[in-house]
């Protein structure tokens, strides 16, 4: 039972990491109307899909770092040889890469709307003096 929980668990995690686009553009967002559907919340059809899409590929980089960590133990744990371990060991350092890397992105993005807005603010302010 474990070990298909285990599974089913990397699989649903995969399919999510894979098949949800990192930006949603307009294009893609037509796709991923398509792609998810609305079984999260049915009776309210005016939810953006980017309040599902975006924390839903985070919680699965987060799911499978953890299982990997798990693996990882469970290696340990038996005495496996580092034979056995490095694979989940790659994996999981490069899922954390892959958070850190995009909390980097969220964050250099969020600045610089900020300072598109400051700029913005500023000129406005120019032009009513």
């Amino acid at each position: 039972m474990y070990r298909k929980v285990f599974a089913c668990s990397e699989v649903v995690c995969g399919v999510l990491m894979s098949l949800i686009p990192g930006k949603l553009t307009e294009n893609l967002f037509l796709i991923t109307i398509h792609l998810i559907p609305m079984c999260f919340c049915p009776g309210n059809k005016k939810l953006h899909p980017l309040f599902v899409v975006g924390p839903l590929k985070e919680l699965a980089n987060i799911i499978l770092f953890l299982m990997m960590c798990l693996s990882t133990y469970n290696h340990y744990a038996l005495g496996d040889g580092m034979d056995k371990m490095t694979p989940d060991l790659v994996f999981g350092l490069l899922l954390a890469c892959r958070y850190i890397v995009n909390i980097q992105v969220r964050s250099r993005e969020e600045k610089k709307a900020k300072f598109e807005a400051e700029r913005k603010a500023r000129l406005e302010a120019k032009k009513t003096e």
